[in-house]
């Protein structure tokens, strides 16, 4: 018997983050990150936990431009969507972003950037193991920041 599912076109999730970062120079940094999304599409939870870079293009100015890439893994919280599918499995989160920071002053700025998101999901739909197949998550990502 073949599985049948809804396909989604759109992915929508609204998440909270939190990263830490070191700056080893004016140029470039490195961190790692976690938080909470939430999918509006089905209305599952999912924890992301991420390794970051950033390489800043105009490192003296006061709008810089980056370059940013997150890669990590991302954990399903919720047992059971609105659909019914199993979502505890664990996938890659891949997230290339382009962006601006906006510098306050020395100690203080804010962002702005748009990437791709990839999530390589594994779903199920009830006990048996026959029954999963991937569905990745692919969507755009907007994110705004403030950094101190």
């Amino acid at each position: 018997s073949k599985l049948s599912y809804p396909r989604r076109h759109f992915q929508s999730d609204f998440g909270q983050r939190e990263l830490k970062q070191y700056r080893f120079n004016d140029i470039f940094f490195v961190g790692g990150g976690t938080g909470i999304d939430w999918e509006v599409s089905d209305g599952s939870l999912a924890i992301p936990l991420y390794a970051t870079t950033r390489a800043y293009i105009l490192p003296k100015s006061r709008w810089q431009p980056f370059f940013g890439l997150s890669l990590g893994t991302v954990f399903r919280v919720s047992e059971f969507d609105d659909w019914g599918y199993n979502h505890k499995d664990v996938g890659l989160h891949l997230n290339p972003s382009i962006g601006v920071n906006y510098r306050i002053n020395q100690k203080y700025s804010c962002y702005c950037a748009v990437g791709y998101m990839y999530r390589d999901m594994v779903y199920s739909y009830g006990d048996d193991d026959h029954n999963k197949y991937d569905q990745p998550a692919n969507c755009l990502s907007i994110k705004l920041g403030f950094t101190f």
